[in-house]
């Protein structure tokens, strides 16, 4: 509790700026002058800091583009979206690359750097090699186009092309191509990149696009040839790959040097179709006709293999052919021919069909074991014959039968033994009988001369007028060993 004294308290005596500071103030001068002056320093300190935050309030220049920035960035643009100034690149618009440059609303950062940035980034760098590509395509060939590289990039390149063109002439995979670089490299090679890169040509992509370039130069030589030769014809055949997709495969017969030189025989195609029919065949056909430039009053021959999709009446593709070039000369290929007779020969006797059956019974015999076939090769080598394994016959391969028969009756002998050995008596008292026998040694005379005649007809400059000698040579050929008489039976 306070006791209230009846005394006033004592009021502190306020401090003034001098009295802070220690000043002593001197007689003859007022405090209220001393105040005065310190309140005029005080407005002049505010003033000041006024006028600062007026000028930090001012608006900023806007930055403007320069039109001289497209003299090193060429694919620069510019445009205005409202009121605002953006940037755009040429080349990211073109071939849709995604973001702000491409296909967004472009750069509103009007600044060097924002260019440079982008210049570097990948999506750029891979469209600026897309508009390089279409340029030179549209603009130089290969061979220009390769002129114009310096030296040491040229080397490089021949160097890789021709690791590339091994590749392919050897049919080997795409993937050894970037293995036989791998190994140049750690070779020393001379004229080889230093180290595997998209840039070098030295991976599998670079060989696809070899390949490509390969490809379309050997097309633009040989549409030129033929276009030069006064007439060609072409060959067609049906395949299934592995994946069970049908492909017409054409090749293509010419004169080279203007109708003046050689007939050639090339490779022109395979085409994806979707089914064997004569109408497909014939629309496929006509479009690589068109693609390639060619006439179609200078097609002359159509081979085909005689299927009735090939040469029927009214569905075939030499008679649709046919409608469109009158003269037309359907072929029906006479190797292909000679194999047909063949495979239809056995059916006429038992005796034949009787010898293909153990035939193909010795190959899946072998075949479903190793150690069964290294004892055939050991036993032929100790019996001082060649040593061989088991063959089967092919229904598609046109020299199978004759391959298999000759093959069997070498290394008869070894199957009979092991056969004996291993007590499979069934088996071995059928090979045993003299007419199967008989059967294969026939078989195997009489094909080993049919194959003859067949490898004589396939060959690419076969002279039409020499076909009805060689068949007549394997005629007198067959009658000397006694396996045709004068009635033309297969048995004497």
């Amino acid at each position: 509790m306070f006791r209230y004294t009846g005394m006033a308290p004592k009021r502190k005596n306020q401090h003034t700026i001098s009295s802070m500071f220690a000043w002593k103030m001197p007689s003859n001068v007022d405090s209220n002058d001393i105040n005065l002056n310190v309140n005029l320093l005080e407005d002049e300190e505010s003033i000041r800091a006024e006028s600062q935050s007026s000028e930090n309030c001012k608006e900023k220049p806007k930055r403007k583009f320069r039109d001289a920035w497209r003299d090193k960035f060429p694919w620069l643009r510019c445009l205005l979206q409202g009121d605002q100034t953006c940037m755009k690149c040429t080349w990211c618009e073109k071939y849709g690359s995604p973001g702000p440059w491409g296909t967004g609303h472009g750069c509103f950062n009007l600044q060097l750097h924002a260019i440079q940035t982008h210049a570097s980034s990948s999506g750029h760098k891979l469209s600026s090699a897309k508009w390089m590509c279409d340029v030179e395509k549209k603009t130089m060939s290969i061979p220009t186009h390769v002129s114009q590289l310096d030296d040491a990039n040229k080397n490089k390149v021949i160097t890789t092309m021709k690791l590339m063109y091994f590749v392919a002439k050897k049919d080997l995979s795409i993937a050894t191509y970037q293995d036989l670089c791998d190994l140049a490299i750690v070779l020393e090679v001379p004229h080889m990149p230093k180290q595997i890169e998209y840039t070098s040509y030295a991976t599998r992509y670079g060989g696809y696009e070899f390949l490509y370039a390969f490809g379309k130069h050997l097309v633009e030589i040989q549409t030129s040839n033929m276009m030069c030769s006064p007439y060609y014809s072409l060959m067609l055949d049906e395949s299934t790959d592995n994946g069970l997709e049908l492909h017409l495969i054409v090749y293509a017969t010419y004169l080279q040097c203007g109708g003046i030189g050689p007939q050639r025989t090339e490779y022109m195609g395979l085409i994806k179709i979707l089914n064997g029919k004569g109408r497909t065949v014939y629309e496929h056909l006509k479009q690589l006709l068109k693609d390639r430039c060619l006439e179609e009053r200078k097609l002359v021959g159509l081979a085909t293999d005689g299927a009735s999709s090939m040469v029927g009446n009214d569905i075939g593709v030499v008679s649709l052919m046919r409608n469109d070039i009158p003269n037309l000369i359907g072929v029906h290929c006479i190797a292909h021919r000679e194999a047909l007779v063949i495979a239809d020969v056995s059916k006429y006797f038992p005796e034949l069909m009787f010898v293909e059956k153990i035939a193909n019974k010795v190959y899946s015999w072998a075949n479903t074991s190793s150690k069964r076939t290294l004892e055939i090769i050991e036993l032929l080598e100790q019996m001082q014959l060649v040593a061989h394994r088991p063959l089967q016959i092919h229904n598609v391969r046109w020299l199978s039968r004759g391959q298999v028969m000759e093959r069997l009756v070498t290394i008869m002998p070894a199957i009979l033994t092991i056969w004996r050995k291993e007590n499979l008596k069934e088996w071995y008292n059928k090979a045993c009988i003299y007419s199967v026998q008989f059967c294969f040694c026939m078989m195997a005379d009489v094909l080993h001369f049919m194959n003859m005649l067949s490898l004589k007809l396939q060959k690419e400059n076969m002279d039409i007028t020499s076909i009805g000698a060689e068949i007549d040579l394997t005629i007198s050929k067959l009658k000397n060993r006694g396996y045709i008489c004068r009635g033309n039976n297969v048995f004497n």
